[in-house]
C-alpha cells in the first residue's frame, strides 16, 4: 500500500508557530524569570525566597531542556516533551500555594522533599542493609538523615513516626505518632486559592495537565498514530508527519510550559510591584506569547494576568 497523509488536525487556535517565532518568546520568559529570581535571591534571607528564586529557575532549566530535545533530537523520542510539561505544571501549583498560604505550605513542601528523600534511604537500608560492605554506612547515615529533617522543618515526632512506618516498626517511646502533612493534590488547588482570576487559571491548568497525562501514559505518538489510521496504514507521508508532530506534540507542550513560566512569574513579581523595571519586564514576557495566539496564554492573561500586573492590553 501507498504512503498517505495523517488525517487533518482538528482545528486550533495558531500557537507557538516557527522555531524563531519560539525562541523570541523563550527569550523573553527568560528575562521575565530571571528578573523576578535575581530580585529574590538578591537578599536570600528566608526559606521562602531561596525556594521561590529556585523554583522559578528550575522551570527555566526544563524548558530548555525541552528546546534542546525538540531541536537536536528525533521526532520519536519527542514524547518526553510530555512528562517535563507535566513537571512544570507541577512546578507552577506549587507557586501557587507559597503565594496563597506561605506559612503554611512552605513548610509542607519542605517536609515533603525530606521525605522523599528518606523513603529512599530506608527502602535502600531495607534491602542493602544486611551486606557487610554498607551495614556501617547505613547505621551512621541514619543520624544523618534525621538531622536533615530537622533542617527542612521536620520535628522529632514527625521524623521518628517516618522512620517506623518505613521501617515495620513500632514507634519508640518518648515520640507521639505525628505523620508529615501532604501537599493539595493538583485537582484541590483550585479550591485552596482565593483570587478568583486564579481559581480560573487553575482550573485551566489542571485540565491540561490531565490531558497532558493521558498522552505521556499511553504510549504518546504510536498510540496516536495508530488510533488515528487504525492500524491498516502501514507507512506515512513524511509531511504529514511533521504537520503531527508540530500540532499534537510541539503545540501541547511548548505553549504550556511558556506559559507556566510566565504565570509563575508574575505570582512572584506581584511582590515587587514598586519596581517598574521588573514590571515592564514581566509584562513583555506575555507579549510575544500574545502576538502567537497562543491560546492558554489569551486565556490566563485575560482571566488573572493583566488585572494582577495592572496592564493595559
Amino acid at each position: 500500500m501507498g504512503k498517505s497523509k495523517l488525517p487533518p488536525p482538528l482545528p486550533r487556535c495558531p500557537a507557538v508557530g516557527t522555531e524563531i517565532q519560539r525562541s523570541k518568546a523563550d527569550e523573553a520568559a527568560y528575562r521575565a524569570i530571571e528578573r523576578v529570581a535575581g530580585k529574590l535571591l538578591d537578599k536570600c534571607d528566608s526559606h521562602l525566597r531561596m525556594t521561590k528564586g529556585h523554583l522559578l529557575r528550575s522551570m527555566k532549566l526544563t524548558h530548555r531542556s525541552m528546546v534542546v530535545l525538540v531541536t537536536k533530537g528525533k521526532q520519536e523520542h519527542s514524547g518526553d516533551l510530555l512528562p517535563l510539561t507535566r513537571l512544570q505544571v507541577e512546578r507552577l501549583f506549587v507557586c501557587m500555594l507559597l503565594t496563597e498560604d506561605p506559612d503554611k505550605y512552605l513548610p509542607r513542601f519542605r517536609k515533603a522533599a525530606w521525605k522523599a528523600h528518606a523513603t529512599s534511604f530506608y527502602r535502600d537500608q531495607a534491602e542493602l542493609g544486611h551486606l557487610n560492605h554498607c551495614k556501617e554506612y547505613y547505621a551512621t547515615q541514619e543520624a544523618e538523615i534525621a538531622e536533615f529533617g530537622r533542617m527542612m522543618d521536620a520535628d522529632d515526632d514527625e521524623i521518628a513516626t517516618l522512620a517506623a512506618q518505613l521501617k515495620g516498626q513500632q514507634l519508640g517511646s518518648g515520640f507521639s505518632w505525628k505523620e508529615i502533612p501532604v501537599l493539595p493534590n493538583l485537582a484541590s488547588v483550585e479550591d485552596v486559592v482565593s483570587d478568583p482570576g486564579l481559581k480560573a487559571v487553575a482550573r485551566r491548568f489542571y485540565l491540561a495537565y490531565n490531558e497532558l497525562c493521558h498522552y505521556s501514559h499511553g504510549g504518546f505518538l504510536g498510540v496516536m498514530i495508530g488510533g488515528l489510521l487504525g492500524g491498516k496504514i502501514k507507512s506515512v507521508d513524511a509531511s504529514g508527519a511533521d504537520v503531527f508532530f508540530e500540532r499534537q506534540v510541539v503545540e501541547r507542550t511548548f505553549p504550556c510550559s511558556y506559559v507556566c513560566m510566565m504565570t509563575a512569574a508574575t505570582l512572584f513579581g506581584l511582590d515587587y510591584l514598586d519596581d517598574p523595571d521588573l514590571v515592564a519586564t514581566v509584562i513583555a514576557g506575555w507579549s510575544p506569547h500574545l502576538c502567537d495566539a497562543m491560546t492558554l496564554g489569551i486565556v490566563v492573561w485575560d482571566a488573572w494576568a493583566k488585572q494582577a500586573l495592572g496592564a493595559l492590553t
